[in-house]
């Protein structure tokens, strides 16, 4: 479990033994399942916060996965999540107001006029407004119609589009 929302919830290990630990329940630790935020990305990603990482990151000409920069504007510039489950899109958005300095994690952003950088953010505030490649929902008239991942047979390219 996570404290936020996802598509792709998740109990972990550390969920089920947080729920035996109230003495409510005896957890089946067998249904388990992984957590793959983060797996492998070492220390410095659990403990700098996203805007060191991501300048670390680029300062080595890495990825800076699943963190993004991308500012959301069209056309839509989509991509698959780390796990390859869905498509999905940064969630970098313009907030109305400037963020706190503690939530400031660019300096710079393609498209974003200098000196304006402090009102973009991640659209999450459990995530500290760091922006993230987030997996979405196509919506008609506000009702959600399906969502981006891929294992929706409808989100899977028609047969005849298929390049041999």
């Amino acid at each position: 479990m996570t404290g936020t929302h996802t598509q792709n919830p998740k109990i972990s290990r550390i969920s089920l033994a947080l729920m035996e630990d109230t003495g409510w329940y005896l957890a089946n630790y067998s249904i388990a399942e992984e957590m793959t935020w983060g797996k492998g990305l070492g220390c410095d990603f659990a403990i700098k916060s996203c805007k060191e990482w991501m300048a670390q990151k680029m300062g080595r000409g890495s990825s800076i996965h699943p963190y993004c920069n991308k500012v959301k504007r069209d056309p839509l510039q989509t991509e698959c999540t780390d796990d390859r489950t869905a498509v999905a899109l940064c969630n970098l958005i313009k907030h109305d107001q400037e963020l706190p300095k503690l939530y400031q994690n660019f300096d710079f952003l393609q498209f974003v006029e200098s000196g304006n950088e402090g009102y973009y953010g991640g659209s999450v505030f459990l995530a500290d407004y760091c922006p993230y490649i987030q997996e979405f929902t196509w919506r008609s008239k506000n009702v959600i119609v399906r969502g981006s991942h891929c294992q929706y047979v409808e989100n899977n390219p028609k047969p005849e589009k298929i390049l041999p």
